[in-house]
């Protein structure tokens, strides 16, 4: 295996994530995550950008040139993008920017939010900080994918026959998604943590 697939498995072992769950991070498949650990088939930059964030360490970590988390994810969140709060939009995840981590709010990156489903507690164009691997509650505001590779920001409320994510604004309808699709198409991304107005 290459450093880089010897790195990859590492640290998927290690959260205890099955390769099933990486490829529809990355939107790959299985068998494709599966190549990239036994160094078969070679990572994107926008994969090694993913894994990066996803994993918390740096780019440079994967190719081997250095050994320890990068110093500047320890005290900055990378911005990846937009999220919708409303329609749902394709989900963009480049490093577009980083923000100063903020003292005491868990978090492991952010999301621009656009859209108006989820006023007044997030409005349009705001910074919303999202800590990923927390096992949602119900009620809580969370950012998720739906339809496969679409970001939206929403309240979570799952049940018997699957989720509903609703929005904070009553002018907007809820997505109502059967179990079987949550399971085959749809992911957390995190929890919504701190919400920064009023920066774009």
């Amino acid at each position: 295996m290459n450093e880089f697939g010897i790195r990859l498995r590492k640290l998927r072992e290690e959260k205890n994530e099955s390769q099933a769950h990486i490829a529809k991070l990355l939107g790959v498949s299985a068998q494709m995550v599966s190549k990239l650990e036994m160094g078969k088939s070679k990572p994107s930059m926008d994969a090694l950008k993913v894994l990066a964030v996803y994993f918390d360490v740096s780019v440079e970590y994967f190719l081997g040139l250095e050994d320890w988390k990068a110093k500047q994810q320890q005290q900055y969140l990378p911005v990846l993008g937009e999220i919708a709060a409303g329609t749902p939009i394709f989900a963009t995840e480049n490093i577009i920017d980083y923000i100063p981590r903020l003292p005491g709010r868990p978090g492991d990156f952010c999301l621009i939010t656009r859209g108006k489903s989820m006023e007044p507690l997030i409005m349009d164009k705001s910074i919303v900080v999202v800590e990923k691997g927390i096992t949602m509650k119900k009620g809580s505001v969370g950012a998720f994918i739906v339809e496969g590779n679409k970001a939206v920001i929403k309240r979570f409320f799952p049940d018997y026959f699957g989720v509903v994510l609703q929005s904070e604004n009553p002018n907007y309808e809820p997505i109502v998604i059967s179990k079987k699709i949550w399971e085959a198409e749809c992911m957390v991304l995190g929890r919504v943590t701190n919400v920064i107005l009023d920066v774009v």
